[in-house]
């Protein structure tokens, strides 16, 4: 049985690039729209799905093979191109940007002039605004928030996540490998990269506020975050104070214990030095 199309193309049309687009119109009532109910503009068909309530409205765009789709809308002056894919429940709006292999779904947003391009994946209910830039092999997804100008992006080597409430803002980068999550804010132009674990309750607002090590004395390797605002640990699934990750490291190895406690007496010593304390 041939479907039963929801919108066709009309004879109003814009250029971009070259690109000729076409206004839509919904052919019946579906969701919020009725029938007769103008839209934005698409290339052809294939760029926004008959089926599900997914709409663009306004002067939003969709175009090259670009596809919206399930329940997923578009607003204002935002645009969709290249391979990118907007779906499920998703929406994108006040000039926002979608381009390249880049993905939105989930409850994800993405809106107030923010970019989302290369290969990043925005899902959950992740929040990306207010002119920042999503990029490369990153991942915002739960909670989390990018704004104010804030970048993330993941390289070839790395993968980088923002996940739980986190939240970057003000001009902050994330790269790399490296994993904010909890409820942590990286703000204030601070940069985190390499493998930085940063979790719990803190703010970062400067790049002296992290410090990352290799535990050098095992065969793991594992990383090892220290925070400076709130003198916290992270190794692996281990998060906690000094004294609670050497009990912990004892426990699980007495040789590691120990490596652990040389390790953290050495850093509290530089940390009294740096504030003019006496050792």
């Amino acid at each position: 049985m041939k479907m039963e199309k929801k919108y066709k193309l009309t004879d109003e049309t814009i250029k971009i690039d070259d690109v000729t687009l076409y206004r839509i119109e919904a052919l019946k009532d579906f969701g919020k729209i009725k029938k007769g109910d103008k839209g934005g503009f698409v290339q052809s068909e294939k760029n926004l799905s008959q089926k599900g309530n997914c709409w663009i409205y306004d002067d939003a765009c969709a175009f090259d093979d670009a596809i919206v789709k399930d329940n997923a809308h578009l607003y204002n002056n935002s645009v969709v191109f290249g391979n990118a894919r907007v779906y499920e429940n998703a929406h994108i709006h006040k000039s926002a940007s979608i381009f390249n292999d880049a993905k939105v779904y989930g409850h994800a947003c993405v809106t107030d002039r923010a970019v989302v391009f290369e290969t990043a994946d925005i899902y959950g209910y992740g929040y990306v605004c207010d002119n920042a830039q999503v990029y490369g092999n990153a991942y915002v997804f739960e909670f989390a928030t990018i704004g104010e100008y804030a970048k993330v992006f993941g390289t070839a080597l790395g993968n980088a996540r923002i996940r739980g409430n986190a939240c970057v803002r003000g001009g902050a980068r994330v790269t790399g490998d490296a994993i904010v999550y909890d409820d942590a804010i990286i703000e204030d132009y601070c940069v985190v990269r390499g493998n930085a674990c940063i979790g719990g309750n803190v703010t970062l607002k400067k790049r002296e506020d992290y410090v990352t090590f290799y535990e050098w004395w095992s065969r793991y390797n594992r990383i090892i975050t220290w925070t400076r605002p709130n003198n916290m640990w992270r190794v692996g699934t281990f998060y906690g104070t000094a004294e609670e990750l050497v009990k912990q490291a004892y426990k699980d190895n007495e040789k590691f214990g120990r490596q652990y406690e040389h390790f953290m007496k050495s850093i509290e010593a530089i940390i009294k030095e740096e504030d003019g304390e006496e050792i």
